[in-house]
């Protein structure tokens, strides 16, 4: 190591001078020995600092692997770096063993119907909550590590039921007007508030968020929770987004594509816990080329824990939110527009992603789904209805494909998961702005008693 390495590292505070292993970042433990996972050991490493040094380089550069534990033997000069099991290995192995673990949080439990996925490095430490398809987040997403302890109570985060909420919408839209959708039907909800039609909503950070449209708000987004209403958030899009797809990665609220040049060059978030401004995320150059249709009216959907689909015509793009990289997907088998997807778990506990309806005489009463695992796109059993312009949503109740301009009954239908073919509830979704609508999966228990 150079001279000039170590003094920077000293006045970073990364090491302290102390010869003995007095490394900022770790702190001296003892554990059952079994709890100790070697991943890398190496001979001829001249002291224990050194051996720190070598742990905090390979999870700063990305180099080798993973190391939040590290050991240290005198006599035989050897480092061996790994990570401390959270299982309990002390029945196997009753002796321990003095180590330097890396400062931090620990990782929390997952909740029930969902998981955390976490990432841990020398810069930060972070949690981010997946729910289950048809579970949401109680509230936040988001849990960051400040030295050694969460910065919000793990109570809070929760996969909660859901039921199904139906923002605006096309024929004579009416301001403030969204119904919630139920095991037991429609609960119709009217308050002053705003207009949309053409616009993308998600339950995002304990609240119903809508953004864009092609009626009064293409660059807009506003709040709704039962409590206050409606209002409009700080925050303005950078770009007119009209049929555009949204999606929730990590905890970030993502709105793609459009049918403006500039909503179609670049995708951009809401970030949580910052209703200010959206962020400019990746860019998407390549959505110019998916469809010769002037209309790109897409849709969206979480993919990985790291990334999002992005569907249009026939073509799947997924991004990963992390590097910006676009890798192209298998296609669809019917070319659609005005369609609506989600996600669901499988029998297999497999997520599962789906598309329904269209805008051309094979997409209009089809459905497919793409199982990763299968790794194409195949065809399920037909829609009983036309749908064009639909939603398809995921609750805890189920998989369901709601309005369309070509369903003029109203009726919904829901996926028997056995059969992959579709049932009529028998429940009806009145509205006279039943196709570009937003429809997202809320929790439950938001709705007060006295509005059934």
């Amino acid at each position: 190591m150079s001279a000039l390495l170590l003094i920077l590292l000293i006045t970073a505070g990364i090491l302290e001078v102390a010869e003995a292993v007095h490394s900022a970042p770790f702190v001296k433990v003892e554990i059952p020995a079994g709890n100790h996972v070697i991943l890398n050991k190496q001979e001829a490493v001249a002291s224990a600092m050194i051996c720190s040094m070598k742990c905090l380089h390979n999870n700063v550069f990305g180099i080798g692997t993973e190391c939040s534990v590290f050991s240290f033997n005198e006599t035989t000069q050897t480092c061996a770096m790994g990570i401390f099991s959270v299982l309990d290995k002390s029945d196997e192995e009753n002796t321990t063993i003095v180590v330097w673990k890396q400062k931090g949080c620990d990782y929390p439990p997952d909740p029930e119907n969902g998981r955390f996925s976490c990432i841990k490095n020398i810069k930060q430490e972070k949690c981010f909550l997946i729910c289950n398809p048809g579970y949401v987040a109680q509230s936040f997403r988001g849990l960051y590590c400040n030295q050694t302890k969460w910065n919000k109570p793990l109570e809070e985060f929760q996969c909660l039921p859901t039921v199904m909420a139906i923002v605006g919408g096309n024929y004579e839209p009416k301001w403030g007007e969204f119904s919630l959708f139920g095991p037991n039907g429609q609960v119709l909800i009217k308050e002053g508030g705003v207009t949309f039609r053409e616009h993308v909503t998600e339950y995002f950070s304990g609240e119903t968020v809508s953004c864009g449209g092609g009626w009064g708000t293409p660059r807009d987004c506003y709040a709704y929770n039962f409590a206050t209403g409606w209002r409009k958030l700080q925050a303005r899009l950078k770009a007119v987004r009209i049929g555009s797809g949204s999606a929730i990665v990590q905890d970030r609220y993502y709105i793609i594509g459009g049918i403006t040049p500039e909503s179609i060059l670049q995708a951009e978030y809401l970030q949580e816990g910052d209703e200010t401004v959206t962020q400019s995320g990746m860019f998407t150059p390549q959505l110019n080329d998916l469809s010769v249709h002037v209309e790109h009216y897409c849709c969206a959907v979480r993919f990985t824990d790291r990334s999002f689909i992005h569907i249009l015509n026939r073509s799947v793009s997924e991004y990963d939110i992390i590097t910006g990289v676009y890798t192209k997907r298998p296609e669809l088998n019917v070319p659609r527009l005005f369609f609506g997807c989600d996600s669901f778990l499988d029998e297999d506990d497999e997520v599962v992603f789906i598309v329904a309806g269209g805008n051309n005489e094979n997409a209009t009463k089809s459905a497919e789904i793409f199982k990763p695992s299968v790794g194409h796109w195949t065809m399920i059993g037909n829609l009983t209805y036309p749908r064009l312009s639909n939603a398809v949503v995921t609750t805890s109740d189920g998989v369901f494909v709601i309005g369309g301009q070509t369903n003029p009954s109203g009726k919904v239908e829901k996926l028997d998961m056995k059969t992959m073919t579709w049932i009529d509830t028998g429940l009806v979704f009145s509205s006279l702005h039943a196709f570009k609508l937003g429809a997202t999966a809320i929790p439950a228990n938001l709705l007060p008693p006295w509005r059934n």
